[in-house]
């Protein structure tokens, strides 16, 4: 089994991409998703994250996402012992994602902090989708309905697709202008040929 990771900066349409690899029978495990299902479910986190934040920081038993970008954004020690809860239990439920899938030839982590969080070494292949930043931009203020200045500021938030592309040696173009479904197809044919020297 070949496990593929796949990131991407906020608006290249990443969540997109990973469809396409569903499409061709790819199962996708979406890590930050499964990070939220963990801070508003599992009781060993929720009962950390209020020992880092104060109880107030869950309303009707769901983390406040907003109120702990706000603090994270301003104590960076704070994001640190976060990620220190929350990584690792995802971790776990991709581990036991992966035995679930054993059988697959490809399996797929999603993830917007792919090269951040460290868990591009888990993959044996990282794939970044990429966009220009103006349509970067336009996607998500039409999608969240925010201004262009906060998309610009949560986009200098995040990693550089430089910095990125040091980690991920194959990119695919989402632009509007390239087919993806194509991308896709080819990368899987790729890897799947070359699997024993990825």
């Amino acid at each position: 089994m070949i496990i593929i990771g796949l990131t991407g900066g906020i608006g290249s349409g990443k969540s997109t991409v990973a469809q396409v690899f569903n499409y061709y029978g790819v199962p996708i495990f979406t890590a930050d998703y499964e990070g939220k299902i963990i801070s508003d479910n599992n009781e060993k986190a929720i009962e950390e994250i209020k020992k880092l934040f104060g109880n107030d920081i869950y309303v009707d038993g769901k983390l406040n996402r907003k109120a702990v970008a706000t603090e994270v954004f301003d104590c960076k020690e704070k994001l640190t012992k976060l990620n220190q809860i929350i990584h690792p239990l995802v971790k776990e439920s991709f581990d036991n994602f992966c035995n679930t899938n054993s059988k697959k030839n490809f399996v797929l982590l999603e993830s917007a902090i792919l090269v951040d969080s460290g868990f591009y070494r888990f993959c044996d292949v990282s794939v970044l989708v990429s966009a220009p930043e103006t349509l970067r931009i336009s996607r998500v203020v039409n999608r969240d309905g925010i201004s262009e200045k906060d998309v610009k500021s949560r986009i200098n938030n995040q990693l550089r697709e430089e910095e990125i592309e040091k980690v991920c040696r194959f990119k695919i173009i989402n632009d509007d202008k390239n087919l993806v479904l194509p991308q896709v197809k080819n990368l899987l044919k790729n890897f799947f040929s070359n699997k024993n020297s990825l």
